[in-house]
């Protein structure tokens, strides 16, 4: 029987350190969905972007930032390692696409029964030859 949190990542307590930091992570979601201000930014930032969207990536919303990204932006395809195309690209939404399932499959499985159980089962294999001794 397997008997799992009402939420995933339920945290109950956190130490100042550790609500500084989940705060940090937050602020950076936010900030990489918010492009409002994404006009604004300078070019040296734009630089930056390959390495956002790994974490975009990370937060399961990485082609949504590639799309409005590129919506402001559409020569930062031809000079981002990530966009061009490649294993970057494969790499950016196979961890987007595993993400997203994960945290699906998390809230899905913790809503509704509060237990599993699994079917048994095991395997015999065959012995070694036979004969007598």
């Amino acid at each position: 029987m397997f008997l799992g949190p009402k939420k995933p990542f339920e945290v109950k307590a956190l130490t100042p350190e550790g609500e500084r930091r989940l705060m940090e992570l937050v602020g950076f979601r936010r900030y990489l969905q918010d492009f409002t201000l994404i006009n604004e930014r300078r070019v040296v930032e734009l630089e930056l972007w390959d390495d956002y969207l790994v974490f975009a990536a990370l937060y399961g919303i990485a082609e949504q930032v590639a799309t409005e990204f590129l919506a402001l932006y559409p020569d930062f395809a031809d000079r981002s390692a990530v966009l061009r195309g490649g294993p970057g690209l494969t790499v950016l939404r196979t961890v987007d696409s595993f993400v997203e399932s994960f945290t699906k499959s998390s809230y899905n499985s913790s809503s509704g029964g509060s237990s599993f159980s699994g079917g048994g089962g095991g395997s015999s294999g065959g012995g070694s030859g036979g004969g007598e001794r």
